[in-house]
């Protein structure tokens, strides 16, 4: 890609993360729980969940879809439960918090397991990839928060099946994608799936 392309590019991703997280916000808040109960009950009865033993999912923030039901289930199962934690160089690795005491405050003041209190997963051990974004489109492309973490880090892991997760409001027609941009499996939403 030219300069040209890749400052278009940008700007577009920039102004589909603007307009995708502006929806999600907008959500009431009694809409929003409700379709995050409808999300958390679709991925349970998936079965890519059934079949998966090792999850990496996120702590919600900033609007962002609460999977609290589904973490609490998936717990109830004996799931393995990993959540991401941002390093240097806008890399990731997933972390199994060993107990209540395992969290804090991390990067872009998000809940993050710490370190020395959790288990190190490696990304080949990771059969299920729940993802947020700001927007997504029909075919399974998302725009992320900008820092490419999940981008790089799905690289990582062949054995895993990625699912995003947003509210329907954050679709848009064609996701801003580049060439360092990775494509997931399926959607899912309160309406229903994507599937690419």
């Amino acid at each position: 890609m030219t300069s040209v392309e890749d400052q278009e590019l940008t700007n577009q991703k920039s102004r589909q993360r603007r307009a995708g997280i502006a929806a999600r916000n907008a959500i009431p808040a009694a809409l929003r729980r409700a379709a995050d109960r409808r999300i958390c009950a679709a991925l349970l009865a998936w079965g890519e969940y059934r079949a998966a033993q090792t999850i990496l999912l996120y702590a919600a923030a900033g609007g962002e879809v609460n999977l609290a039901d589904f973490a609490a289930q998936a717990q109830r199962e004996d799931k393995t439960l990993c959540y991401p934690r941002c390093l240097p160089g806008h890399q990731m690795d997933a972390l199994q918090p060993l107990g209540p005491d395992s969290w804090e405050e991390g990067a872009y003041y998000i809940l993050t397991p710490v370190p020395a209190r959790s288990r190190r997963i490696p990304p080949q051990e990771v059969e299920l990839i729940l993802v947020p974004c700001a927007a997504f489109d029909p075919a399974c492309r998302r725009v992320g928060m900008g820092g490419g973490y999940y981008d790089r880090y799905l690289t990582l892991c062949p054995n895993a099946v990625t699912v995003g997760v947003a509210y329907d409001c954050q679709k848009v027609a064609q996701a801003a994608s580049g060439p360092l941009d990775v494509g997931l499996d399926a959607f899912v939403t309160e309406l229903g799936w994507y599937h690419r």
